[in-house]
């Protein structure tokens, strides 16, 4: 503690137990109390994913053991009608999409736009979209749960093709390229399928994954 009085975790988050259990003792004195200003910076909702062997049980014990919490209620990164999307469809959705429906206090917050990336917004044929978020629903989807994810992947690399091939597509003034677009997707084998359709449409495209280097064409 004399060398690191204070500091700062960003990407809390995908901190495990021991990681945190080094930190607190650092920061808390032998009589339970804090000593020192510990920062800890991160996203409940991230935590779920396990990256890098952090958990949701460490982040919400820090969260306890916390004495000021301090929300970060302002998006630098999205424009403004993204934003605005998003927040009504949570609102709709209510408790639903919460971790199990709210009783874990993970929760979407809603957020305000700095503005700042409102500059580079989307625009098709010249005109701004209306309706940044779009959700795509099929009802009538058959076969194998697998064939159905199948049938999505080929919708989706389909799309980015044709979104890139029309011209018509711009961020900011600039025509749209590949390296805007991400995907993503809940399982590996997933990833491979999308990026071996948008490679036989001539999409380049980088993936990431957990799979050995080792096991890749080079």
């Amino acid at each position: 503690h004399a060398a690191w009085p204070v500091a700062l975790v960003d990407e809390f988050q995908d901190t495990d137990g021991i990681q945190y259990d080094i930190l607190d003792r650092i920061h808390r004195g032998v009589d339970g109390r804090p000593r020192g200003r510990l920062l800890m910076i991160g996203d409940p909702k991230q935590a779920i994913y396990r990256f890098r062997g952090g958990d949701i049980h460490t982040y919400t014990r820090a969260a306890g053991d916390a004495g000021d919490h301090l929300p970060l209620t302002v998006n630098q990164r999205s424009s403004t009608p993204y934003v605005e999307a998003v927040n009504a469809f949570f609102e709709a959705a209510g408790a639903a999409l919460d971790a199990r429906e709210g009783s874990s206090g993970i929760a979407y917050l809603p957020v305000t736009a700095a503005g700042r990336a409102d500059k580079r917004a989307y625009a098709v044929d010249g005109s701004h979209i209306e309706r940044p978020l779009v959700i795509h629903v099929r009802d009538d989807a058959a076969g194998t749960k697998d064939a159905q994810v199948d049938e999505a992947l080929k919708a989706c690399a389909g799309q980015i093709a044709a979104m890139l091939a029309s011209g018509t597509h711009h961020i900011g003034g600039e025509a749209l390229r590949p390296e805007h677009i991400a995907v993503l997707l809940p399982d590996n084998h997933q990833v491979a399928r999308l990026r071996t359709l948008l490679e036989r449409k001539g999409v380049p495209c980088v993936t990431r994954g957990r799979d050995s280097v080792f096991a890749g064409d080079i």
